[in-house]
């Protein structure tokens, strides 16, 4: 009997399942790249979790979107300590470090409240 046929077809096998493991690691779902901008906070939804600003030094090429909305995994801290969300308002100054996936809206992994704030997050009066 000639075995021929049957070991080419094994091989034939071996080697597609070499080449798809190979190519299914190499092309796996990476999170989006997380991005900075320093801005202005021009209105804050807390209901909608949702923060939207103006951005201060950005290039042309790289633009932030104008919003991006937080979740419970957010950090959000001021000189070093983690705040509320209650603290944000408008006119801060904060360092974004945001996500914009590929679908849904732009998401904010860590909020910085700047030094140069109009309004310092403890007191919650004009400085």
């Amino acid at each position: 009997m000639n075995d021929r046929p049957l070991l080419t077809r094994r091989l034939a096998w071996a080697t597609l399942m070499l080449l798809t493991l190979t190519i299914a690691n190499s092309v796996e779902a990476r999170p989006p790249r997380a991005r900075c901008a320093v801005a202005v906070i021009q209105s804050v939804d807390a209901a909608r979790r949702e923060l939207r600003f103006i951005p201060v030094d950005s290039s042309p090429d790289d633009q932030p979107p104008p919003r991006v909305r937080w979740s419970r995994t957010t950090w959000i801290l001021c000189d070093g300590q983690p705040v509320g969300a209650s603290t944000l308002a408008k006119g801060m100054s904060v360092r974004l470090s945001y996500r914009t996936p590929s679908f849904g809206s732009p998401f904010a992994s860590e909020i910085h409240i700047t030094a140069n704030s109009r309004t310092h997050p403890y007191e919650r009066k004009p400085i």
